[in-house]
């Protein structure tokens, strides 16, 4: 990776964590796209886990007692039969198709948080979307559209602690499902622990603004161009470049 990858990426991953603080996802949506977008496929899915696990103790500790543990116990278990099967995914498909079905899944999270869908408050909805979770995390290391459906009437502070909990769990099994099919090793672990401290970093830069924007409302056009972009730019260079 050169100096302006990593350096770019860092700055993605800043401002997809600061987003993150505030909604409770983001900091993936923003940063994947970007790193395929500049040729550092290193990063994905491996190193920006490494980045998310360890970036959402700060959401999980920092608002834990409004924390829907209700919603986590139907939702978590299922999210590992998603892990596992996106890893089955992964394993099966090439380097460029992979980079396609990340890009696809970045496009179809930012399709339903634009389309404002809700899911249900019972067992069954929360049970599907922690598969799609799970699923999609694996692949890309984005886990929180989908509980972010699941949520969408739930106050922020619960919103950003569960979120934090989902993320501190599924990039865990991610990680682990990851290493034993061998695509997951100490390498990713080096680059995601460079990625730490602006993961951190931009969370606590942005908090203050969290009484300004209660549900972030602002923030999600920026997050959704930044995302849908990138997304489709590498989709044209993989399958055209």
């Amino acid at each position: 990776m050169t100096t302006t990858q990593l350096l770019v990426s860092c700055l993605a991953v800043f401002v997809g964590s600061g987003t993150q603080s505030v909604v409770g996802f983001g900091m993936n949506l923003v940063a994947v796209p970007i790193a395929l977008l500049i040729g550092a496929e290193e990063l994905v899915p491996g190193a920006l886990l490494v980045a998310l696990f360890l970036q959402a103790w700060t959401l999980a500790l920092g608002e834990r007692a409004h924390t829907d543990w209700r919603l986590l116990r139907w939702f978590l278990p299922v999210r590992v039969l998603g892990t596992a099967a996106g890893v089955a995914v992964s394993v099966v498909l090439s380097g460029d198709a992979v980079i396609v079905v990340i890009c696809g899944l970045v496009l179809g999270a930012v399709a339903l948080s634009i389309g404002g869908w809700r899911v249900p408050g019972r067992p069954v909805p929360w049970m599907a979307t922690g598969f799609a979770s799970g699923f999609s995390n694996v692949l890309s290391s984005i886990g929180g559209p989908p509980l972010s459906l699941a949520m969408a009437d739930h106050a922020p502070p619960a919103q950003r602690a569960t979120q934090g909990w989902s993320a501190i769990f599924g990039s865990a099994m991610s990680m682990l499902m990851l290493a034993v099919v061998g695509d997951f090793d100490a390498g990713d672990i080096g680059r995601g622990l460079v990625l730490v401290p602006v993961a951190v970093g931009g969370g606590y830069v942005v908090r203050p603004l969290r009484g300004k924007l209660p549900t972030a409302a602002s923030l999600r056009p920026v997050v959704w161009t930044v995302s849908v972009v990138g997304s489709l730019v590498t989709i044209g260079r993989t399958l055209w470049g």
